[in-house]
């Protein structure tokens, strides 16, 4: 068992051939793995397979300047508000996250030779679970190490947890419809890499952003819906009223025209003179 060692190792080819020495088929690891989306590995990129195949044939054994230096520079710290840490949660938001200016300084720790020989301690390796994985499931394809991968657990905090299987069958290490499965992996590492993004956040937030403005528009439309009616039934008001008006116009007019108001008109004079 392993917890957030792995990553420290400067050659992993090499740890994963001498594992394979000492457990019998079968066997497994079992180990925990910071996540680069909830940790100080925020802003790195994750590890190529070249890079570990490099440090195997050039017998790697200890993390290099330049490990070091990108370890440094590139360390992202998330702000909680009350402090700066350095291991946190995924789905934080991007802004959040910084990296100090430490250029000057690490430049001149990389340049400075009165260091040489001494140990730099690193995080060598970057991985997200499909990273790791598509590395595991490529070494062992090259006949690098024989493990297959059982299980890989994601999860939403700072790491994640691998099984590894020692098995040496070569339908196991090089399995058919592998061209798909690595291409799969290989998407789905750009999934995982977008996680830190600000757009991608912004992109994710979005369906929620849409429900709302569509429950708004609805609310408006029943809104607006419920005022239209009202806005007929007082037309139809006006309109009725409208009608009487006429009516009682009609009426009054034929009041007039008739001959007992006509009888009656120098009576209605003598009367309004008295009021």
């Amino acid at each position: 068992m392993s917890s957030h060692n792995f990553e420290h190792l400067p050659n992993p080819i090499r740890f994963l051939r001498g594992c394979a020495k000492v457990l019998r088929p079968g066997g497994v690891i079992s180990m925990a793995i910071p996540d680069r989306r909830a940790c100080f590995d925020y802003f790195r990129p994750v590890t190529t397979l070249s890079a570990w195949i490099a440090a195997f044939l050039e017998d790697v054994s200890r993390p290099s300047r330049a490990q070091y230096f990108d370890m440094v520079t590139c360390t992202g710290l998330f702000d909680t508000g009350d402090s700066k840490t350095i291991s946190f949660h995924r789905g934080v938001e991007p802004e959040k996250v910084s990296a100090g200016l430490r250029l000057d300084e690490s430049f001149a720790e990389w340049t400075d030779q009165s260091r040489d020989g001494e140990y730099f301690d690193s995080h060598c390796s970057v991985f997200t679970p499909s990273s790791f994985e598509l590395l595991i499931r490529d070494v062992a394809y090259l006949g690098l190490a024989p493990f297959e991968v059982v299980e890989i657990f994601d999860s939403p905090g700072v790491e994640f947890y691998v099984r590894l299987k020692m098995n040496d069958s070569k339908e196991a290490l090089r399995p058919e419809g592998y061209e798909e499965m690595r291409n799969l992996l290989l998407h789905r590492i750009l999934d995982e890499a977008a996680e830190t993004s600000s757009t991608y956040m912004t992109a994710r937030e979005l369906p929620g952003t849409v429900a709302s403005l569509q429950e708004r528009l609805a609310a408006f439309q029943k809104s607006t819906a419920v005022l239209e009616e009202d806005l007929e039934t007082r037309r139809a008001e006006v309109e009725r009223l409208a009608e009487r008006g006429r009516i009682l116009e009609s009426d009054l007019q034929a009041i007039r025209a008739s001959t007992s108001w006509k009888v009656t008109s120098p009576l209605r004079r003598m009367i309004g003179k008295f009021r």
